[in-house]
């Protein structure tokens, strides 16, 4: 890649374009996936300076002066396309018609106006439009939905990864990159190198490299490989013979499939990983591994006749034939990407039980590490033949940022919620009779709704065409409509908000319709059933229901006897919107006491809080102001003595219920006082709770009463 000129005899061939990928990455951590095409053309010797000249004359280079009509001049260059999307296949399609089409003479289309409507008049493919199919002169691209998944995205090839690889050289890759080891990838095939870089990132979900990350380095900033720091490098095989790698890094050859870790890092085994999860993951690659050298036969032998005899390959044509290719490779690349999420839930069962919630005011070095995790508990519940492993991967910075994000409120939540449910799903070994991944992705799309989009017409003037064989200087004047100039600008996926509104996630929505189906079995859970999802309901509106009371207090105050009173009742809420409105709405309304009251609750139902609610509670919990001084203390005393009061209520309940089992006793007035005290209940203070009065001091009560 660059722009370099070369003298080159006149009987060399002219090499064939090199197609490369890479990943850029934002300061916002924004990822731009890259995809270029490096070529050879002609270079005027007329256009050569004097210095040029003499550095590429014959004698400088083999002592010897040679004729100059026997050489000819070359100058490489790239053609790059940049997107926030990873369509890397299409790009390459794509970008080498634009090569072939610089070499045409006079074309019909020039190449200005096929790049303006590529990028300014193919529509992005969506749910309604899920399959884009664009006519180029008498070829053709494709433009596929991704798969809507809680997966982060990524420019992988999980096939790539696996036959590149090979079952158990992915487990001892998985395994350096989950102890962040310094890792360099070589290859002599540049796409092949940002393939497996991503796969390799991808699959280590839930957890996310934190450290130095260039699938696609150039060999002229390979210093990077002297960091003193974990790092994930891809380069040019070349880079071996001009330099010697340092030691401690661990090199993958990509091209023969063999990984050189130093003595130091001989440990570094698959025996270090948990047996059972790691022989049910090998077992699973191995059977995927055969699938996908199958696929990747049949697909060689399907383009193979195609292109020898378009009329032999059956009834099908190019377009249904790529579309059942497309559905084989998704369907094998979401198994992948599922039989390294079981491994990884395995690896992790459990965890979230070992998380600590902040329950009082914010103290210095709350936010900790330590704090927010105990790494003590979690290692004590692993297989002690294991603790080396765990102890290397929980002193990684990808393991404490994830502790972080599953913590508070982030961008990953609706992805660490799914996770969450998927440690639920497995045992140990990594075993589920469920679907994780294929089910959240659904049906692969049946691609019924295409839209064909035709080659773009020619220009009304003729003569704008560059000189054929080379790729010149664009012409902006020959783009139909003028492109914008926000390239680099990308909206999030997902923003944390400060609205009231939470909505259901995706899999919050599947798992509700499973447990449903199976309750509507029996007509006693359905009825249960129904009234848990009315009770849902009723919370999602809650937000707009609190603003109606001039006393937000009171209205969360009423909202939590709600959900005390479907907790009494038992019945099976679908979801944990209940209490992640009520958490977002405590954060919101300054109401610290009463999360930390909802929080207990939960755990007293067997409730375990997922990403996105634990996140809004630590959030109201850390954001909101705490009682101070005095307030704080008189509030304490209040509560004890309203705490005094609910003994003294027991205790005339208790002697009216004596006094009402004699015949004819007359009935007392501290009998009916009790009925009356019923419904005029003290309200004790949430302001001055603290843990250590959660959640019994807290009961249901009237502010009638708390004059």
């Amino acid at each position: 890649m660059g722009a370099t000129v070369e003298a080159w005899p006149k009987k060399a061939s002219q090499p064939r374009p090199t197609f490369s990928t890479f990943v850029l990455t934002l300061g916002s951590a924004d990822k731009v996936y890259g995809a270029s095409i490096t070529f050879y053309e002609r270079f005027p010797e007329e256009q050569l300076t004097e210095a040029q000249r003499a550095q590429l004359s014959s004698s400088n280079r083999s002592g010897q002066p040679q004729p100059v009509e026997e050489e000819v001049f070359s100058a490489n260059k790239s053609i790059c396309l940049l997107s926030h999307w990873p369509f890397f296949r299409t790009f390459e399609k794509f970008l080498r018609f634009l090569y072939r089409l610089s070499f045409i003479n006079n074309p019909r289309v020039s190449v200005e106006r096929y790049i303006s409507h590529f990028m300014l008049d193919i529509p992005f493919p969506s749910v309604q439009r899920p399959r884009i199919w664009i006519q180029l002169e008498d070829e053709h691209i494709s433009l596929s939905q991704l798969e809507d998944t809680p997966l982060p995205l990524s420019g992988a090839s999980f096939r790539e990864f696996l036959k590149t690889l090979a079952p158990d050289n992915c487990l001892c890759v998985l395994l350096l990159a989950l102890t962040e080891q310094k890792m360099l990838f070589h290859s002599l095939r540049p796409d092949v190198l940002t393939s497996v870089a991503e796969a390799l990132v991808a699959l280590m979900f839930p957890f996310h490299w934190q450290c130095p990350y260039i699938p696609l380095c150039p060999l002229g900033l390979s210093d990077v490989l002297s960091a003193p720091l974990p790092f994930i490098v891809g380069v040019d095989s070349r880079y071996f013979d001009m330099y010697e790698p340092p030691q401690e890094v661990a090199c993958v050859d990509l091209d023969t499939n063999t990984i050189f870790i130093n003595e130091e890092k001989s440990f570094l085994t698959v025996k270090l990983l948990p047996k059972k999860a790691a022989r049910t993951l090998r077992g699973n690659l191995q059977s995927l591994y055969e699938k996908v050298c199958m696929y990747e036969s049949n697909a060689a032998g399907m383009a193979a006749v195609a292109a020898q005899n378009p009329t032999s390959a059956g009834a099908l044509g190019p377009f249904d034939r790529e579309i059942g290719l497309h559905k084989k490779e998704r369907r094998l690349e979401l198994e992948i990407q599922e039989a390294f999420l079981r491994f990884m839930a395995a690896i992790l069962k459990d965890f979230g039980a070992y998380l600590r919630p902040i329950t009082t005011a914010p103290k210095p070095g709350v936010t900790d590490p330590n704090s927010l995790f105990d790494f003590n508990g979690f290692m004590k519940s692993r297989d002690r033949n294991y603790h080396r492993f765990y102890q290397l991967m929980m002193h990684t910075q990808m393991f404490t940022r994830f502790i972080e994000e599953r913590s508070f409120v982030s961008d990953k939540d609706v992805s660490l919620a799914f996770f969450d449910e998927c440690t639920d799903r497995v045992d140990t070994a990594g075993d589920s009779a469920e679907h994780l991944l294929l089910e959240v992705a659904g049906s692969l799309q049946s691609h019924e709704h295409t839209v064909f989009i035709s080659a773009p017409e020619a220009p009304l003037v003729e003569g704008i065409n560059g000189s054929p064989g080379t790729f010149g200087s664009l012409n902006p004047a020959l783009f139909h409509r003028q492109p914008a100039t926000s390239l680099l600008r990308v909206v999030p996926e997902f923003q944390p908000s400060a609205s009231p509104v939470a909505r259901r996630t995706k899999q919050e929505v599947k798992s509700a319709l499973r447990a449903a189906r199976i309750q509507a079995e029996c007509p006693v859970s359905w009825a249960k059933c129904l009234a848990g999802t009315s009770y849902s309901i009723w919370f999602m509106h809650l937000p707009a229901y609190t603003k109606t009371f001039a006393s937000k207090a009171k209205a969360l105050r009423v909202a939590d006897e709600i959900l005390q009173r479907m907790q009494q009742l038992k019945l099976p809420a679908p979801d944990e919107v209940s209490y992640r409105i009520l958490m977002l709405l405590c954060g919101q309304y300054g109401q610290p006491a009463l999360a930390v009251k909802i929080l207990f609750d939960m755990k007293r139902h067997g409730v375990q809080a997922n990403a996105i609610t634990y996140g809004y509670y630590n959030k109201a919990v850390l954001e909101c102001a705490w009682p101070t001084g005095d307030s704080a203390h008189w509030a304490k005393l209040r509560n004890i003595v309203l705490a005094v009061s609910q003994f003294k209520r027991a205790l005339r309940r208790s002697q009216g219920s004596l006094a009402s089992t004699v015949p004819d006793a007359p009935r007392s007035v501290g009998s009916s006082r009790t009925s009356l005290e019923e419904t005029l209940r003290p309200q004790l203070d949430p302001v001055a709770v603290t843990p250590e009065l959660l959640p019994e001091l807290l009961t249901k009560t009237d502010d009638r009463s708390s004059s």
